[in-house]
């Protein structure tokens, strides 16, 4: 078993009590009975009663009122009624309930039912054990609430969710309240009519839930003047504080909060109580009110009263005891912070929101730091000096909020009064090399620099002098343990006004990892920020470097977060190191989908442009590969083979495959290849495999133009000019498979690249610097700057002009 090595960090306690929306989508529940001792049964008869099906095999009755167990899709069972498919299913099988225990939250709730190619097979299914038939839901229903489930939508993989003609389809049976529990009434239909048969038989499968945000705690601020209720509001002081309680009525001037039975149930505290204009020159004294939480962030929020008169009632409100006086809020200020309070913001119904012609209104004061107790402090306004300018103080509220993050300096093994968190990939022990400030870039040793976030650096390529960074370091992994939860994973690295670069993911991939670079506006890594941490990081700058993250994605369940690092083989000069500094992490909380942005007008088409055939203007090359590497646009740029490729079927009669060192080389006779102004590069291809990052399939060298994989992505890449020139190329967002033909164009009108699959619109990117010049070679499968980079795959109808085709032109290009 591999060594788990020990970080000491925040335990988030909260998260182990609430699901706050803790959800990387839906967790499925096989539906289990009492007939295997070895597998716990979470269905049982509605009564409570134990439920055992009946397992005749494939057939039953269909009349017999059993359920029938069958060992069919995710790996588990199905229970099924009316399984005769004769025509004699008239039974009715008792109502059954499945019951799953989940962490204190709230959730959206499915249950799963299997039908047959087009058969509207049904079943009742609700979160309630209703009186009289359940709700009923049929599969292939246009008008119903049932889909197909799609494996997407899962947490974790589901086993199956088609065999054979049936297929696996969700039924959406709406929100629980806050609960501990899910129970899912599941029934048949009894009314079926026989004369169907089969297609009304019931096959149900399992239950899934995904949790949703929990909502607002209402807290009713309570004082010392009932013994049966617990004060949780003392004076600032920290003192007892009971209310005065005149009744409705006060002077306004004798600086005591009066107590009314008003509002949520409970009561609120009054400062300025008397609507004579000239008797609210009070100023009560200060109060604090406190709450236990289960430890965690919390979004924090005060609670007071106004009329609808326009009034401008008012609250001073602080989680901090402040010097002087408290931020001041103002009821029926359009640009205040106070909204009025919704029901559905809360956890559970606030008994009111109104009353009469007043109104509840709701302040969010901020976010705590990691905390057990959550304290508000409350005071009047001592300048109110009419009844309108009053203080109706209500409570509190709060609501976890989403943590920040717990940042993790990776060490190795060379301190022994250090816990090294970092090893091999292969799971031994790494020792940096410790050379100082320098390192020769080609001895493939990391090398550990006592610099950034009072901790240390791991350097690759730390040459910076001419060509020596062609080290290959090994591949490393930073492992930490964690409560077991879901969790959003962070690596950081440093750069200067460069493109240093890493390499690096939550699993350990064959091949290389996906590379991300510092300033590299269409990329991933952006600028650490102080505020996204959960404790301040000592370094975020130092002289011109710059600590910068990237997001890896979010972990399953998981008690161990193990990053993989790797640094850039590829980098051939010091511009391209790998600074590696740390990783960070924070609990999963599902995020509200963000509102789309309009689509501008410019935004790619969703289908190609009409095909309109681009002619032979500007065709610098055209390497329709039949048989050989003849250049057919009568140029005679004719290329030379090189390694020992193969011709097969490609798209367009032949094909050459390129395997291994194999490519085509097409030099640079004359600078025929030297482009400038504008441009076109266009060709099919089929991927076999990625051998490494930004496999070439054409490409005249890293100075000038090109067309690749996108990383080790199976997207791909159009660049026009060397990587560490601004807006030098496009990635393009669309992922294809492997083993199958697509079409991939470039184009530089002078002012815009242009990436297309397909002949539809992969990505744009506005360039004013232009086309690099280089007397690198133009090779197809092969990139001369980066030897070890090679094409594994299939190559047909190469072709390059010195204009930018138009849409309609790569259309025609690109027809299957």
């Amino acid at each position: 078993m591999r060594k788990k090595f020990l970080c000491i960090v925040p335990v988030f306690a909260l998260f182990m009590v609430y699901a706050t929306c803790v959800s990387a989508g839906i967790t499925y529940v096989d539906a289990t009975d009492a007939s295997d001792p070895s597998v716990a049964a979470n269905t049982a008869l509605a009564t409570g009663e134990v439920f055992t099906a009946d397992d005749p095999g494939t057939s039953g009755s269909g009349a017999d009122g059993l359920w029938r167990k069958r060992a069919f899709s995710n790996g588990g069972t199905i229970f099924e009624a009316a399984g005769d498919w004769g025509g004699n299913n008239s039974e009715d099988c008792p109502r059954l309930m499945t019951t799953v225990e989940v962490p204190r939250g709230k959730y959206k709730v499915y249950a799963y039912m299997i039908t047959a190619s087009d058969a509207q097979w049904l079943m009742g299914a609700s979160l309630e054990d209703s009186e009289g038939d359940l709700p009923l839901y049929l599969c292939n229903d246009p008008n119903g609430a049932a889909t197909l489930a799609v494996a997407e939508d899962f947490a974790e993989p589901v086993p199956m969710l088609t065999q054979d003609n049936r297929t696996l389809w969700q039924i959406p049976l709406g929100t629980t309240g806050v609960t501990t529990a899910i129970t899912v009434y599941i029934d048949d239909y009894a009314d079926r009519d026989p004369a169907n048969g089969g297609n009304l038989r019931t096959w149900y499968d399992g239950i899934g839930y995904e949790a949703v945000p929990i909502g607002i705690t209402y807290v009713d601020a309570t004082d010392a003047s009932d013994p049966n209720v617990a004060a949780n509001t003392a004076l600032a002081t920290g003192e007892v504080f009971t209310a005065d309680d005149p009744g409705t009525a006060g002077s306004g001037a004798d600086g005591l909060w009066r107590k009314r039975v008003y509002a949520n149930e409970g009561s609120i505290f009054e400062s300025g109580g008397s609507w004579e204009a000239d008797l609210n020159t009070e100023d009560c004294p200060r109060l604090v009110t406190s709450v236990d939480v289960p430890e965690g962030n919390y979004d924090v929020y005060v609670y007071m009263w106004c009329d609808d008169t326009g009034a401008q009632w008012r609250i001073q409100a602080s989680l901090e005891n402040l010097e002087g006086d408290l931020p001041l809020y103002l009821a029926n200020d359009p640009n205040g912070e106070a909204t009025l309070a919704l029901a559905e913001d809360f956890e559970e119904p606030v008994p009111m929101l109104a009353e009469g012609n007043r109104f509840l209104w709701q302040v969010k004061l901020g976010t705590t730091g990691l905390t057990t107790t959550i304290d508000v402090y409350i005071d009047d306004d001592p300048n109110h000096i009419t009844g309108n300018a009053r203080t109706w103080y209500d409570g509190i509220g709060y609501e976890p909020a989403i943590p920040n993050i717990t940042y993790v300096d990776a060490t190795d093994a060379s301190d022994p009064n250090v816990a090294a968190n970092t090893t091999l990939a292969t799971g031994e022990v790494f020792t940096a090399d410790d050379p100082g400030t320098a390192g020769s870039g080609a001895d493939g040793l990391w090398r550990k620099r006592a610099y950034a976030n009072s901790g240390t650096i791991f350097e690759a390529g730390g040459s910076w002098e001419g060509n020596g960074n062609t080290e290959d370091c090994p591949r490393l992994m930073t492992s930490v343990d964690v409560p077991e939860d879901k969790y959003d994973v962070y690596v950081y690295l440093w750069a200067d006004g460069d493109q240093w670069r890493i390499q690096a993911s939550l699993e350990n991939l064959e091949g290389d990892l996906p590379l991300y670079l510092a300033n590299d506006p269409n990329g991933e890594a952006t600028l650490a920020l102080a505020e996204d941490f959960e404790e301040p990081v000592p370094l975020l700058v130092e002289d011109n470097r710059t600590l910068w993250q990237v997001k890896l994605g979010t972990t399953g369940a998981t008690n161990v977060i193990d990053v993989y690092i790797d640094d850039d083989p590829n980098h051939l000069y010091g511009a391209a190191r790998t600074w590696y500094d740390g990783i960070g992490y924070r609990l999963y909380v599902a995020r509200p989908e963000e509102p789309k942005e309009p689509e501008e007008p410019n935004e790619p088409a969703l289908e190609p442009a009409e095909p309109i055939d681009p002619g032979t203007e500007g065709l610098v090359a055209h390497y329709a590969m039949e048989g050989d590497a003849t250049d057919s646009s009568g140029n005679g740029l004719d290329g030379v083979i090189m390694g020992d490729p193969i011709f097969v079927e490609g798209h367009v009669g032949l094909a050459i495959d390129l395997s291994g060192d194999d490519q085509v080389d097409c030099n640079n006779p004359d600078g025929a290849f030297d482009i400038q102004g504008q441009l076109t590069v266009a060709t099919w291809v089929n991927i076999r495999s990625l051998p490494q990052a930004w496999a070439p399939a054409v490409v005249k060298g890293e100075d000038a133009y090109r067309i690749s994989s996108n990383s080790s992505s199976t997207s791909f890449h159009f660049g026009i000019n060397h990587y560490t020139t601004a807006n030098y190329g496009v990635n393009g967002s669309t992922q294809v498979g492997m083993n199958e033909w697509h079409h991939v164009c470039g184009t530089f009108d002078g002012t815009t690249i242009t990436l297309y699959l397909d002949g539809v619109v992969d990505g744009t990117l506005a360039n004013d610097v232009g086309i690099g010049v280089s007397t690198d070679p133009f090779r197809i499968g092969a990139n001369i700057t980066y030897e070890d980079r090679f094409w594994d795959g299939l190559i047909d109808e190469v072709m390059i002009f010195d204009r930018a085709l138009t849409a309609n032109g790569v259309a025609f290009l690109a027809i299957p």
